[in-house]
């Protein structure tokens, strides 16, 4: 371990160098080994569960972020939130299994590439998304709710849209996936379909 000071731009380099070729680390000038590897700076947005339920029909893409927005469990903070739902063409995550093709298969996806993600409460991590703008499920550290929820979301269990949507959200005719909010698993963004006339289905909603 080199002890190299922190003001100097050229050692910051050196230091990045030593831990690439040879694992060492630096130190601070008080003798703390520093990693030069770590994301200090990764952003951080929250999630959270709305408080009214609702049927299929939102409004559209545009009803369902302002339904986010004036919710009552909204954080305090004065951040924009967006309904994590898709129909495939307006709001999509994946049009391959897992984003296999990278962001470039977002439409208006409302989940950051390597961002943490927390619960309301901004302490309660919930997942890191990988490069791809989603989640692996099994690295979940919590569920989105801890209480026994269901959001509407029409998404497979691999990301892509199912072809059912409430006919992109401005229906009751139909029906579409839902996801169980107290699950940790696959289940969180598809567990069951529900008919779009059913009124107790929530949002999760999304800080951008």
């Amino acid at each position: 371990m080199f002890n190299l000071s922190k003001n100097l731009k050229t050692n910051l380099i050196i230091c990045s160098m030593l831990v690439l070729f040879t694992g060492l680390y630096c130190a601070s000038e008080d003798g703390t080994a520093e990693s030069t590897t770590g994301n200090s700076n990764q952003e951080t947005r929250k999630v959270f569960v709305t408080d009214t339920s609702y049927n299929g029909n939102l409004g559209g893409f545009s009803g369902a972020d302002e339904k986010c927005n004036s919710d009552g469990s909204k954080p305090s903070g004065g951040g924009t939130y967006k309904a994590m739902l898709v129909d495939g063409t307006n709001r999509r995550a994946c049009s391959t299994a897992n984003c296999s093709g990278g962001t470039g298969e977002h439409i208006d996806w409302v989940l950051k590439p390597n961002t943490k993600y927390v619960r309301a409460d901004g302490t309660n991590e919930i997942f890191t998304t990988n490069a791809n703008g989603i989640f692996e499920f099994g690295t979940l550290s919590n569920s989105i709710s801890e209480t026994t929820l269901f959001a509407w979301t029409a998404l497979n269990n691999d990301w892509t849209s199912s072809t059912n949507n409430c006919q992109a959200w401005s229906s009751t005719s139909g029906g579409s996936r839902v996801g169980a909010a107290s699950s940790s698993t696959g289940n969180a963004i598809n567990v069951t379909s529900q008919t779009c006339t059913t009124s107790t289905l929530r949002l999760y909603c999304v800080e951008q």
